[in-house]
């Protein structure tokens, strides 16, 4: 009868809202033990200020940077929070004697830091922290207060392969640059590198292997130390070692030394400086 086809379609509504209802807590359940387990983000070299622009654009729940501190005073248009903390350099230095910063560098007799409380904030919101850092000494720092960031080598087996990657939209010269600053990176960052792209095609290939790196957390530890044909600096292993010592042993929580850097022209780089 047409009571008993109402009825039985009924059911199958009903049924069918019971396995969407599972279904949407099932996610939501995956997605608030992803927000939960979110562990800082920092890719070496070629490509990383787009890769980073892209992640915040395509994820802005899931990736965020820290703002930084500085002691220039701010422009016109600038206002305080905006995109830099303006202090004044005594709270700077202050701040610095007591280990609050994971890097700190001078520009143009300026001061540019980042903090670990920055980290810590951008953790406790349940995102990934971009770590557009310039010198390992940063993951040194945060890897002693038992933060360990997930840090991507994007590898480039030859400077033709950086013009390949940007599909011919980068000059030579700049091509060249990338290149020195990629092997530059692979020798510091060496040990505390835990995956490396290589076999990629394109920006977006690179891309979409950091995509699945980040969500997927598989650990791709290199096998020891990798050299670039047309490296311009290299290091013995004996020396990397004895480098890395020390970099630990001056990163140690009791020093009161300045972790001031004052860093290369050819590093500044990074996005966050300006």
């Amino acid at each position: 009868t047409a009571k008993t086809v109402i009825e039985s379609f009924q059911e199958m509504i009903n049924f069918f809202k019971r396995f969407l209802s599972y279904f949407y807590n099932t996610q939501e359940n995956i997605l608030g033990e992803m927000l939960t387990t979110k562990e800082p983000v920092c890719v070496r070299r070629a490509f990383n200020g787009m890769i980073y622009d892209e992640l915040m654009e395509r994820y802005p729940k899931l990736f965020t940077t820290i703002m930084p501190y500085t002691s220039r005073a701010p422009l016109e248009y600038e206002l305080d929070g905006g995109y830099f903390h303006f202090v004044s350099e005594e709270r700077i230095r202050a701040d610095e004697r007591n280990n609050e910063y994971i890097e700190l560098i001078t520009s143009y007799g300026k001061l540019y830091g980042l903090t670990i409380g920055g980290v810590q904030d951008v953790l406790r919101q349940g995102k990934h922290c971009i770590l557009d850092v310039i010198y390992d000494n940063a993951i040194r720092r945060l890897k002693s207060l038992n933060i360990n960031p997930i840090v991507i080598l994007v590898k480039p087996s030859s400077h033709d392969q950086i013009i390949n990657w940007a599909d011919g939209n980068i000059r030579e010269e700049d091509a060249h640059k990338e290149f020195r600053r990629c092997c530059r990176d692979e020798q510091n960052f060496g040990d505390l590198i835990t995956h490396v792209i290589t076999d990629a095609n394109s920006f977006e290939d690179i891309f979409q292997q950091v995509k699945d790196i980040v969500f997927g957390q598989k650990r791709q530890l290199p096998d020891g130390p990798a050299v670039f044909k047309e490296c311009a600096v290299w290091m013995e292993p004996e020396q990397q070692q004895n480098n890395v010592e020390s970099i630990n042993s001056y990163l140690d929580c009791s020093h009161n030394e300045p972790l001031l850097i004052e860093p290369l022209e050819d590093d500044l780089h990074s996005s966050w400086i300006r």
